[in-house]
């Protein structure tokens, strides 16, 4: 990436047939109002500039110009049929017409000029491709564009004022794809995608956009304004001289555009604000940010705002692990904690459950087991109750403790539901985390306290992907066994995700005061798949070295038993002696590993070191 605040183009060569549009491009409280003073200001007499006739402020997802443009009301159409009447509305008026051969003018070139004269339209969207007819920022239409960017610690400050937000929020904001509008014929609206901060640049920078960009950094804008801008306008076709862009640039100082807002309003300020130039300084964001805010913008744009030098405050080892837990939270954010794969079959719902079942069996205090039916009682009062191994009922008491969540049960369904559906429907849950390590998939066992959930995040850590943590659904077909992964959160004691470089802090705490925090993982695909290897993970005294071995006969099955019988929950579903058939057929059927570790004598990466050569066996 090249052209700082020059006029060089960031790629791309001007078509031979360009069109009249310059996308002024930013995203949103970067800089394009100023931008669009300065040049309406160029193209305006002294005396009649003011601040509330800024030219390009018609964004191009509004279409409802298309009733004088083509005497077409576009609130009877579709939301399809508003984006091929986005494309026709921005070539209707940015395609330069040819002139017709028979006939004269008495100054050809002034008509040309005013035909080919640049178009600027302003935009918050990121660049995106499209079909023909419905490109969302049509070739034929667009001579270039110009791209405004700002510190993002900047736009936060100026971004909260404005929509009404905390800075907390605006923090999220500016890091969330979602930040957009939808299409909506009834508005006259396409759909508006902002991207976060660093995709909505990366967007317009990117080498497959087919016209020229040039990039203007708010900050250049400021410090030298004349400099920044006078080869871009020249070079998309405002031409201007020195002087006449420096008194341009006298009229739309910002203290100037703030007075004038004062004495006479300015109709794009927000209703959630009284005032749209606020401050206007580079740099702002030492003042009004804390340590912890600025943290989390870096660890959210670091590697863009270093692209496009915005030097980071902090070090890139304190960013991963905010960086970590943060794109954990946002997976979290985009996936309804009822989501299961449909192949699981599981029909959810939330409401009230029976306290007791009528001849239920008791493994647990805190469990009833009948033939047909489960039902758990946890410590905050919340209920789960799996009826024939389809249904579950979730009767859930939000935890509203400082320990506690207190808006996610998703904690109850993917893990006892999933187990308990799965016992009913007559397969077995195997107490491990499933992790795909190549072409192989190796189910990691043990204890509660084993470390399974820390060491399948070390094997992801090192490029493998969770399929399932805690809960591996095993059913046999084609004398193999095969397990269904599904997208569950890994639960994570502080001194796990520490050494994971997971920052503990930023994460959601578990409920019922348990001192875990989930992570997301990256979603994979819900597609069967066979298990290749099961790894047990067992504690040894702390005098002796990690052991590596492969049971054999009876010690297959006894390996695995504690890993199956789910708090006593299997062998009274199943029925006895289709548990133990179940579990030896398990042990027959997949290779088993036993890697036994001294309690505090062993390293991580030396048991993954394990594991990875196990996987390749």
């Amino acid at each position: 990436m090249v052209g700082f605040g020059d006029s060089t183009m960031i790629q791309g060569e001007t078509p031979q047939h360009q069109g009249r549009v310059v996308w002024l491009a930013s995203f949103p409280k970067s800089g394009n109002t100023w931008m669009r003073a300065i040049i309406t200001a160029l193209r305006t007499h002294p005396h009649l500039f003011g601040v509330d006739q800024l030219s390009s402020g018609s964004q191009p997802n509004h279409v409802g110009m298309s009733l004088n443009a083509f005497g077409l009301d576009a609130r009877w159409l579709t939301p399809a049929e508003i984006d091929t009447l986005r494309h026709a509305l921005i070539t209707h008026s940015g395609v330069i017409p040819e002139l017709p051969d028979d006939q004269e003018f008495d100054d050809l070139a002034a008509v040309m000029e005013r035909m080919s004269a640049p178009m600027f339209r302003k935009t918050h969207e990121v660049f995106r491709p499209g079909e023909p007819s419905i490109e969302p920022f049509p070739v034929e239409a667009t001579r270039a564009a110009i791209l405004i960017v700002r510190d993002p610690r900047d736009v936060t400050c100026s971004y909260a004022p404005f929509f009404g937000h905390s800075l907390e929020q605006a923090v999220e904001s500016l890091a969330r794809e979602g930040s957009e509008t939808h299409a909506n014929p009834a508005l006259t609206q396409t759909a508006q995608p902002w991207g976060t901060w660093s995709t909505h640049a990366q967007s317009w920078l990117a080498p497959d956009v087919p016209f020229p960009v040039h990039l203007v950094r708010y900050e250049d804008l400021k410090t030298d304004p004349i400099s920044t801008l006078l080869p871009v306008f020249n070079s998309v076709g405002l031409m201007c001289t020195e002087d006449e862009l420096e008194a341009a640039i006298a009229r739309t100082r910002f203290e100037k555009l703030q007075q004038a807002e004062t004495e006479r309003g300015f109709r794009e300020t927000s209703p959630k604000t009284t005032q749209f130039f606020r401050s206007g300084k580079h740099g702002g964001w030492r003042e009004e940010l804390d340590e912890r805010l600025v943290q989390r913008i870096e660890a959210d744009h670091g590697e863009a705002m270093l692209q496009l030098a915005y030097p980071l405050e902090n070090l890139e080892s304190q960013l991963a692990p905010i960086r970590s837990a943060r794109q954990s939270r946002r997976r979290q954010e985009q996936t309804a904690w009822k989501s299961l794969p449909p192949q699981l079959g599981l029909k959810v719902t939330v409401g009230p459950t029976p306290e007791e079942l009528e001849g239920a069996s008791h493994p647990r205090p805190w469990i009833q087991v009948t033939p047909d039916q489960a039902l758990l009682t946890f410590n905050s009062g919340s209920r789960l109750l799996v009826s024939e191994g389809r249904k579950v009922q979730i009767d859930w008491e939000p935890d509203d403790s400082p320990s506690g969540d207190g808006d996610d049960p998703s904690w109850m369904l993917q893990g006892w539901a999933v187990t308990l559906s799965v016992l009913q429907r007559g397969m077995l849950s195997l107490h491990a985390a499933s992790v795909r390590i190549g072409d192989s998939t190796v189910a990691i066992a043990g204890l509660r306290g084993a470390g399974k959930s820390t060491t399948a995040m070390g094997l992801r850590a090192r490029g493998h992907s969770i399929l399932c943590d805690d809960v591996t659904v095993i059913q046999f077909k084609d004398k193999s066994a095969w397990t269904t992964p599904y997208a569950r959160n890994v639960h994570l004691l502080e001194d796990a995700a520490t050494a994971l470089g997971v920052d503990f802090d930023s994460l959601p705490r578990l409920s019922g005061g348990r001192p875990k925090v989930a992570f997301r993982p990256e979603d994979t695909e819900p597609d069967e798949t066979k298990i290749d290897r099961i790894i047990v993970l067992a504690w040894a005294p702390p005098s002796t070295l990690i052991r590596v071995n492969h049971p054999a006969g009876v010690q297959r099955m006894n390996r695995l038993l504690a890993h199956t019988e789910r708090d006593g929950i299997a062998p009274l579903v199943l029925g006895e002696d289709a548990y133990f058939t179940q579990v030896a057929k398990l042990a027959d059927t997949v290779p088993i590993t036993q890697i036994t570790r001294p309690r505090g004598k062993w390293t991580l990466d030396h048991v993954l070191d394990l594991i990875e050569n196990e996987a390749q066996k």
